[in-house]
Order: C-alpha cells, then structure tokens, then sequence
C-alpha cells in the first residue's frame, strides 16, 4: 500500500512524517522554498498529531519547519517554530551531551533568533552549537564550517569586524578542502 494509506498506524506516521521531513531537507537544497515549506508543514500537522512533544520523529519535523520558514524568509513565524523546536528538542535529548538532532534544533534556533534581531543571543547559541558540532563531527567536517561562517555573517551584522574575519577565515580553510 501507499505510505499515506499506512499513516493509520504507528510506523504508517513515522515512515510518513520522516519522508515529509526529507522531501523538505531536498526542496530547500534544490533552491524551491515554498515547495519546501508545504512539505514541512504537512509533517509537522501530522507529527503534532500523532506523536507526544517528546518524541523525537516530532522533534526532526520542526526542525525541518523551522528551516523552510527561514528559507521563505517568514523570520517571526521561524522564531516562533525555533523557540517550540529548541523546548522539544532539550526535553528529548537534554543538554548534557551532544546530540546531532539537538544539536540541529539549537542551530535552527539560534539563527531565527539572530534573523529576528537579536543577534548577539544567536551568536552565543551558534557558538555553543559550533562546539557540539566539534564534537559530533570532528574539526574538521563541512558542517563546522557552514556554521562558523553564519557565525561571520552575524558578527558582520553587529560590527565585529575582527571577530568575523577570524570566523570566515576558518570557515574558508575548511570549507575549501571540499572543492
């Protein structure tokens, strides 16, 4: 049968919610947003009916809407996903370890946060992402470079010019090693 006739049951809903969850992650890298979005709010409507918020298969479908609505560029609607994402999020997993889903919803988080004007909170909260990522994925991984160089971005945007050289020239030694 058809995954949305399986959705009657516990695996129908979770099969479901994680192919909405990565049909949004493809969107978004393909450059089609809005396709993205609908995607990602279909899996969160259904992940929000099916499943408790501290289940991790609701956790990874906010962490898809909270990226389509940054990608949409709807930063208030991203803002308020992002701060349900982050509460959800350190309810399942906690703080004390690095966790790869956390991880994701502290980062979703902390740029809506910066997007929507409070920039030195997103900075502090990417800093710490930055560091789990380290840890999860080594110094070296693509990931730590993309993240440091929202983190230049961000620093840009409230005049740490030095601050935001340093990050950009890491971001740039790592993420040059990929070309």
């Amino acid at each position: 049968p058809r995954l949305r006739e399986r959705v009657g049951t516990a695996t129908g809903a979770t099969d479901l919610t994680n192919a909405l969850f990565h049909r949004t992650m493809l969107a978004i890298n393909m450059g089609a947003y809005a396709e993205a979005e609908r995607f990602a709010e279909e899996g969160f409507a259904l992940a929000q009916s099916r499943f408790g918020e501290k289940d991790p298969v609701r956790v990874a479908s906010s962490v898809a809407l909270v990226q389509a609505y940054r990608h949409t560029r709807k930063f208030d609607l991203a803002l308020v996903a992002g701060e349900r994402l982050y509460r959800e999020a350190t309810a399942v997993y906690g703080l004390a370890a690095p966790n790869q889903r956390m991880n994701e919803a502290r980062n979703g988080y902390a740029r809506a946060l910066a997007d929507t004007g409070e920039v030195s909170r997103g900075i502090a909260m990417l800093e710490s992402s930055l560091a789990d990522t380290r840890a999860l994925l080594g110094p070296k991984n693509r990931d730590v470079g993309f993240t440091r160089q929202n983190i230049a971005a961000y620093r840009v945007d409230v005049g740490e010019l030095q601050l935001a050289h340093a990050d950009m020239a890491e971001a740039l030694e790592i993420l040059g090693s990929f070309l």
